[in-house]
């Protein structure tokens, strides 16, 4: 369940992205990594939200979740893109637009 929802909600943050402005075929290729990039955070985040931040390592102490490190390098990954791509430049409707679906999508 939790994969086909980040699937349906990574290919609707695409489509918000690719509806922002014309994009070349280079960068439409950086936008599905991008869209990628938003699954795997949003899965890590769903993993989180049930298992917590702390888990038992291998020899029974407390250590961080695998799944933050992964949140944290897609988080990093999608704002590398999104420069590469100009989005972090473009009008902040644009920008207040893609705020406004990402609570949309983490909401509900």
């Amino acid at each position: 369940m939790r994969l086909e929802e980040g699937l349906e909600i990574s290919l609707r943050f695409k489509d918000t992205i690719l509806g922002m402005r014309d994009f070349n075929p280079a960068e439409i290729t950086l936008v599905d990594q991008l869209a990628n990039q938003f699954r795997d955070w949003f899965e890590a985040s769903m993993i989180l939200e049930d298992q917590g931040l702390i888990t038992v390592g291998s020899q029974g102490q407390p250590r961080t979740h695998p799944a933050l490190d992964i949140k944290n390098s897609a988080s990093d990954r999608m704002e590398r893109w999104m420069r590469r791509l100009g989005l972090l430049d473009e009008t902040p409707e644009a920008v207040d637009a893609l705020d406004e679906l990402k609570k949309e999508l983490l909401a509900g």
